[in-house]
């Protein structure tokens, strides 16, 4: 059975979040995935991983709520950046240690001010797509 993309349709049944974008930028974007996601993946996760790193690119470029939502977090109402979620805890002498917005960043970009569209640890559709890349081409290990 040959392998059939997805469509932009596809791409809004399963992330309407997306449903405010343009249906030409989608497909854009669709269209410059699929070749990424090639006949070397697990046959059942293509068509998602497709739709994942879809996601990803979109997120990146047009931002979202969740991603504003998660940078206002940081400003208090004085519009000064505040203290993010508690890292760590203690309960004897109680000790508690705060998030800068530096700490939220993923690795690759807490050291620099440039990022790769392709940084696939900044959004969670990212996350899901690596996580459906490892299924299909996990480590190897050489003994």
């Amino acid at each position: 059975m040959a392998f059939v993309a997805p469509a932009v349709e596809d791409f809004l049944d399963r992330f309407p979040e997306f449903s405010d974008l343009d249906e030409g930028q989608i497909q854009i974007v669709l269209d410059e995935v699929v070749p990424m996601v090639d006949e070397e993946w697990i046959d059942r996760d293509r068509p998602i991983a497709i739709l994942y790193l879809t996601a990803h690119l979109l997120y990146i470029q047009s931002g979202s709520d969740w991603s504003m939502a998660l940078r206002r977090s940081f400003v208090n109402s004085a519009g000064q950046i505040g203290a993010g979620p508690a890292l760590n805890e203690t309960v004897g002498p109680l000790s508690v240690s705060y998030a800068s917005p530096k700490d939220m960043l993923p690795r690759s970009q807490a050291g620099s001010g440039a990022s790769s569209s392709f940084d696939l640890e900044t959004s969670p559709y990212g996350l899901r797509y690596l996580d459906l890349l490892r299924r299909s081409a996990p480590a190897v290990l050489v003994v």
